[in-house]
């Protein structure tokens, strides 16, 4: 089966960083196996100093991106809206769309995903909005 794992940590300087896990088959039972096949992937995001490594390359992102992918990594666990996400990271008087998150998510995706056809970090629930689960 396909198993998928993120893992979040907060240090104390503020830093968030998680990974994700993705395994083609089950793990192995004991101590000293090891599983073959399975892919993984690590970013590491510095909030305070923007910067995004994602499997130890930085990656250049708008403070907006920034902000976008703070706020799904703090709600992380629940679907936001678009309209949420546009009020929180936009503001309440931002004259733009809906359209607009899906364009930065897009963005953030090219910068994060293996294949951005089939994404893993942040998943899209149809009709809603957009969310990083808690677990896989």
């Amino acid at each position: 089966g396909l198993l998928h794992l993120v893992q979040l940590q907060v240090t104390v300087v503020g830093q968030i960083e998680f990974a994700l896990v993705r395994v083609d088959h089950p793990l192995p039972d004991g101590p000293g196996q090891r599983h073959q096949g399975g892919r993984v992937r690590q970013a590491r995001c510095d909030f305070g100093g923007q910067v995004l490594k994602v499997d130890g390359a930085a990656q250049e992102c708008t403070s907006r991106e920034f902000a976008l992918l703070k706020l799904l990594i703090q709600s992380r666990g629940r679907v936001l809206s678009r309209d949420q996400i546009l009020n929180k990271v936009w503001g309440f008087d931002y004259d733009g769309t809906p359209r607009t998150i899906d364009n930065f998510i897009n963005k953030l995706r090219q910068k994060m995903e293996k294949d951005i056809a089939a994404p893993v970090w942040i998943q899209t629930v149809r009709g809603t909005g957009y969310v990083i689960r808690r677990d896989g």
